[in-house]
């Protein structure tokens, strides 16, 4: 009679065997992520696009609250707003990526920094923007509250490392893994993005759920429109135009 040990190691040794072509069953990263910003409306953006959404947190009792406008492919413009009436903002138009903020004031950006500013405010979208990634791998199929969905870890230009997971049904953005600097403690954030939404070709996560430290925050959309934007929503501020003037002429 064959012993539960004996049985036991020809069954290991096949799941072993079978590991590597399990593996070569995943998608590659590159993929998803295409799959990813197609769904999100993210990839080719025409002039009839636009978009408007207001996102709110509250805190303690203290709300602050993020807006989103897009024209296009080339028009931008987000504002952020603290419970203490600080604000930073950044856009672009055009050629000009421009940001300004309390602590730095106004700066005019590269087309990265833009990206980077877009992927650490982003709510959805553009969180995984090419142009921004160095590598990028898919490590496992997995589920992330209930949600069937492909792990991917991403390393940005900059170095750092994330993970994402994206919906095995659609490709929508499940949940994003972020790690603080060492000097910030080495914290961990972990992101879920729900009730998705359509708005024009985007899709966008209607509530956001923010864990890090022990903490959980809420996030919500209270306003989303894909109706045309004024153009004076995309004006360079005085104070980027004044830098632009006084830079060198090519």
């Amino acid at each position: 009679m064959r012993t539960v040990r004996s049985l036991a190691v020809p069954f290991a040794a096949a799941l072993l065997a079978a590991a590597p072509a399990a593996a070569q069953d995943l998608p590659p990263a590159a993929e998803l992520i295409e799959r990813f910003n197609r769904v999100s409306g993210v990839t080719g953006l025409t002039g009839e696009d636009h978009g408007h959404l207001v996102y709110e947190m509250s805190v303690m009792g203290m709300t602050m609250r993020m807006e989103n406008r897009w024209s296009g492919g080339d028009r931008l413009h987000v504002r952020m707003t603290t419970p203490f009436g600080d604000v930073a903002e950044f856009g672009r138009n055009g050629d000009v990526f421009w940001a300004v903020d309390p602590d730095d004031g106004p700066r005019l950006l590269t087309e990265e920094e833009m990206q980077a500013q877009r992927s650490a405010t982003s709510l959805g979208a553009n969180v995984l923007s090419m142009a921004s990634i160095r590598s990028a791998e898919t490590l496992e199929r997995t589920e992330v509250e209930g949600v069937p969905c492909y792990r991917i870890k991403v390393v940005d230009n900059s170095g750092v490392e994330a993970e994402h997971c994206l919906a095995v049904d659609g490709g929508a953005l499940v949940s994003s893994t972020l790690w603080a600097a060492a000097r910030s403690g080495g914290s961990t954030t972990t992101i879920l993005f729900q009730d998705y939404r359509d708005v024009g070709r985007h899709k966008v996560p209607g509530r956001l759920v923010i864990r890090a430290q022990g903490q959980e925050v809420v996030t919500t959309l209270t306003h989303a429109s894909a109706e045309a934007q004024p153009d004076s929503v995309f004006d360079v501020p005085p104070a980027i135009r004044a830098l632009l003037d006084a830079a060198p002429r090519p």
